[in-house]
């Protein structure tokens, strides 16, 4: 019976282990997006795609999108509340290039960037919400 009891023990022990080691290892583009009022950041770290967002419901927000970690040809596309919605020009993107979207008297909610290359490949989305 103790030898039963110990192996429960362990077997505990592990599950416990990797939900904790998966909790910590969880990628950043699983996390909700934090809201934004100043600058703020996030990446799909699964694709190609970050965003950056400055300002503020109400007023001039800016929302940037840019290549992650390797350059595409293609557009980005910006959406958000209301049916927002702005594409980029098609081009060569590097990953030191950004395209800003400015959107005058914004809505506050959840602003996305998608990007799109022009073999048919999604870049992958991004997204932060403005307050």
């Amino acid at each position: 019976m103790s030898h039963f009891v110990d192996s429960l023990r362990m077997t505990r022990l592990k599950l416990l282990a990797v939900l904790v080691t998966s909790a910590a290892l969880a990628p950043a583009a699983l996390v909700a997006a934090p809201s934004a009022s100043a600058d703020s950041s996030g990446c799909d770290y699964f694709h190609n795609v970050c965003i950056h967002a400055s300002g503020g419901a109400g007023g001039t927000v800016t929302i940037a999108g840019s290549p992650y970690g390797s350059d595409f040809t293609g557009t980005f596309t910006v959406t958000g509340p209301g049916g927002y919605s702005a594409t980029s020009p098609d081009q060569t993107w590097t990953t030191n290039d950004t395209w800003p979207a400015v959107i005058s008297n914004a809505a506050g909610g959840e602003y996305c960037v998608s990007g799109y290359s022009d073999d048919g490949n999604n870049q992958g989305m991004a997204c932060e919400n403005i307050s």
